[in-house]
């Protein structure tokens, strides 16, 4: 079965495409380093991350990071789990194990936005990729399953993952 996986580039203007990248891209933002990357990374597998939302609460102070993504999906949603992840250069490309964001839940949507330009990129396990370009999100059903395959040529890559739900109005 082929899952829709959107992907939208110049996701937001250019001025808050630019805000994003510096508050990211900044020596007072905290990164902590998370030694697995997911439960199918290897050992050596490591990356930086700073969780944002984490089971539907708010852990951070730079909440409003992903304010510009939210409102550019143009439509309520509910944050299950919001994080800015860092990636260091590798000698050589490598998928860092394939995993599922949510698992078996068909509601869940993950928004993935890249902050810069790499070689690196997002590989679907049915072979489709999406390579990282800055200001590109990529929208799709969090149980997808896919992997972060490194860069060789940028020291750092960086992207935000949100994990959502989209809110139903009741009358």
């Amino acid at each position: 079965m082929q899952y829709q996986i959107e992907v939208i580039d110049n996701f937001l203007e250019e001025n808050l495409a630019q805000y994003v990248e510096r508050k990211v891209d900044n020596s007072h933002f905290p990164w902590y380093l998370i030694k697995n990357v997911n439960k199918e990374s290897t050992p050596n597998d490591y990356q930086f991350m700073h969780t944002i939302v984490d089971y539907g609460n708010e852990n951070s102070h730079y909440f409003k990071i992903i304010e510009p993504l939210l409102t550019n999906l143009k439509k309520p949603v509910k944050i299950v789990r919001a994080r800015v992840n860092l990636f260091c250069k590798a000698d050589t490309s490598k998928g860092l194990g394939f995993h599922q964001d949510i698992m078996d839940d068909e509601d869940h949507k993950t928004l993935l936005y890249y902050i810069e330009d790499s070689n690196g990129y997002t590989e679907f396990n049915d072979g489709q990729k999406v390579e990282s370009k800055r200001n590109r999100a990529v929208i799709f059903d969090a149980h997808l399953i896919h992997q972060t395959v490194t860069q060789t040529d940028k020291l750092f890559r960086t992207n935000i993952n949100i994990n959502y739900t989209e809110e139903v109005w009741k009358n």
